[in-house]
């Protein structure tokens, strides 16, 4: 016997998450519908497979076979329906205590108490007397404080607080219902105050779990534990507590202050556990209380001391920042990784406050590692362009910077409250980021309308190109000077952009395109013809309409004409006069008042060869 009673003493004790049990079990059969018959069903079945589980058998199955003679009800003997409560409900004459060899006797009294509650609800649904509704009540309240007393000997801290809350809202339900309304404040405050309490502990149990993947899976379940008694707390406890509140109001009667949940408690618990490390990204504070991460921000931390100090070195500068760079990158990757494995975890866990807050602070996190690994990767790219000289090149280089600055606009922006916040609304980080994209086109299209320059008969492409370019630039000017001092190489941008000669490569272009213009009409023999006015075509290169476009008209003449038109063509003094004079002589006139006359009368032949 004693060595029965010290196997007993030491079993660890037992850990049952009561509420967690009761809240998917009455989601799962009915009560989010009011269905409280089917949950009285499902009950009353789980009460039954619990009685026959090996175990505990001899302890719960309704039988005489098990029955011992303190079964016996008032003498009325051994029966095939003996109840076994006063022999597993006892307490032991040696200990003084019950004695619960398995949890399953622990589940029984839960289930027990559940089953009271729903038959309740479903007769007051059912508009029955409202004595029956009272009997089921106090039966529920029973084994609920029977639950609460058997588990002060052999279950843990957090399950004792469990049973206390439980058995303090089974308590408040029965004196809302008798219309005590003093009694149901205080008990719904109680059990407002216990969940409260569990919540809080929930964070420290997280800060001992912290490790592999495994320990993360276990804090992910904690915290929605966490969620689970907060909601609980505020969904459930809170209405009651205030009904019973304005009932108190109403009579005239003292009234009492409502729990609140004390969050700046377990948001300085996440202060103290980000230790010395601590980083600001986008207005947040991101709180480190992850020990992998934290090993490789000290690790980068370092490296990055090592780097700088080799930099003062002038020997053997390129090869050790390749090799610091690409070391730097490893460990933002391992950090990544981490910070996706517990994003992970969290993404099969049930939504809540603690689930949500703690999934935005590690969004935070891969945010801000994705910006720090960008960043890296950008300052390293633009160290190939003090080595290029030719414009493709260039172009090729500010497109890869440029897309890696598109991508810091898809980072994660979690606000203060946990929310994401919308699309409109723009950060100061956003501004920086969209001014840094409007400088890389400025300098990508002007190196691109360099390369087009350098092409033959691609001008018009080359002027197009520096024209945008020209706009950009005065916009990412614009945006860098709105920007905040905090900007990183804010100046350095603005003097970078200052520095381009706009207006001599606009020059260079112009000149270029006249000059292809120019060969062009040359060659083709006719001008550019259009239809828009003179005052709109004064920096234009083209001549405009053609006055006069007259058809060459063959006229048959005499070769010494040609030799005539050659002499006076040549001569430029008198020519008009000359041509004039030339015609008056040749001409000959009409005579129309000698055709009377005997000479006029005479022709043919004879007239042809007299004159």
């Amino acid at each position: 016997m004693t060595e029965e009673l010290q196997s007993r003493s030491s079993t660890p004790p037992f850990q049952l998450n009561i509420h967690e049990w009761i809240e998917s079990q009455q989601s799962a059969h009915g009560v989010r519908h009011d269905d409280y018959a089917q949950y009285h069903g499902y009950c009353t079945r789980r009460l039954s497979r619990l009685s026959h589980h090996p175990d505990v058998k001899k302890h719960l199955v309704c039988s005489s076979k098990f029955a011992s003679d303190k079964s016996a009800a008032k003498g009325r003997g051994r029966h095939a329906y003996c109840s076994r409560q006063n022999d597993t409900f006892a307490n032991n004459e040696e200990t003084g205590k019950v004695e619960v060899p398995h949890s399953s006797i622990l589940w029984y009294l839960v289930v027990l108490a559940e089953r009271s509650w729903a038959h309740a609800n479903m007769l007051q649904k059912q508009k029955k007397q409202r004595q029956n509704v009272l009997r089921k009540l106090k039966k529920a309240t029973l084994w609920a404080k029977k639950l609460e007393e058997i588990a002060k000997d052999c279950t843990d801290s957090l399950t004792q607080q469990e049973c206390q809350a439980y058995a303090s809202w089974m308590v408040a339900n029965l004196a809302l219902e008798k219309m005590d309304y003093q009694m149901a404040s205080q008990e719904y405050a109680n059990a407002m105050s216990k969940c409260h309490a569990l919540s809080k502990q929930v964070p420290q149990l997280v800060e001992e779990r912290r490790g592999g993947e495994a320990e993360t899976q276990k804090a992910a379940k904690l915290l929605e534990r966490q969620d689970l008694f907060v909601n609980r707390a505020d969904t459930l406890l809170r209405p009651l507590f205030r009904y019973s509140q304005y009932e108190l109001k109403q009579a005239g009667l003292p009234t009492m202050d409502e729990p609140q949940l004390d969050i700046t408690a377990v948001s300085n618990n996440a202060k103290k556990s980000a230790e010395d490390i601590a980083i600001e990204f986008r207005g947040q504070d991101l709180v480190l209380d992850s020990k992998d991460l934290r090993v490789l921000l000290l690790k980068l931390q370092s490296m990055q001391q090592e780097k700088a100090a080799s930099e003062s070195e002038e020997e053997k500068v390129a090869e050790s920042n390749e090799g610091s760079f690409l070391e730097i990158l490893s460990v933002l990757d391992d950090a990544l990784d981490v910070v996706q494995n517990v994003l992970s975890s969290f993404e099969q866990a049930n939504s809540g406050p603690a689930v949500q807050a703690k999934r935005t602070q590690y969004l935070q996190w891969k945010g801000y590692l994705q910006y720090e690994k960008t960043r890296r990767v950008m300052n390293h790219t633009e160290l190939l362009l003090k080595d290029i000289t030719g414009h493709a090149e260039r172009v090729h280089v500010y497109d890869a910077l440029l897309q890696h600055s598109q991508s810091l606009l898809n980072l994660p922006r979690p606000q203060a409250d946990g929310n994401f916040a919308a699309e409109e609304e723009e950060d100061e980080f956003s501004l920086q980021v969209q001014a840094n994209v409007l400088r890389l086109r400025a300098l990508k299209s002007y190196h691109m309308a360099w390369y087009y320059y350098e092409k033959p008969r691609k001008y018009d492409h080359a002027f197009a190109l520096i024209q945008q370019s020209s706009k950009l630039m005065r916009r990412a000017q614009e945006e860098i000077a709105a920007c905040d001092e905090d900007m990183p190489r804010s100046d350095e941008y603005l003097q970078e952009l200052d520095d381009l000669p706009f207006h001599s490569t606009i020059a260079t272009i112009q000149a270029a395109m006249y000059l292809q213009q120019t060969r062009s009409r040359g060659k083709s023999g006719a001008a550019i013809e259009t239809d828009r006015p003179l005052l709109l075509r004064l920096n234009e290169n083209d001549s405009g309409t053609v006055l006069a476009a007259l058809t060459p008209i063959p006229i048959p003449c005499k070769l010494g004409f040609f030799d005539l038109a050659y002499t006076y063509a040549m001569d430029s003094t008198d020519c008009i006069d000359e041509v004039q004079k030339y015609l008056d002589i040749h001409t000959v006139e009409d005579n129309d008042d000698n055709e009377d006359s005997p000479s006029a009368s005479s022709g043919g032949w004879l007239g042809w060869l007299s004159g």
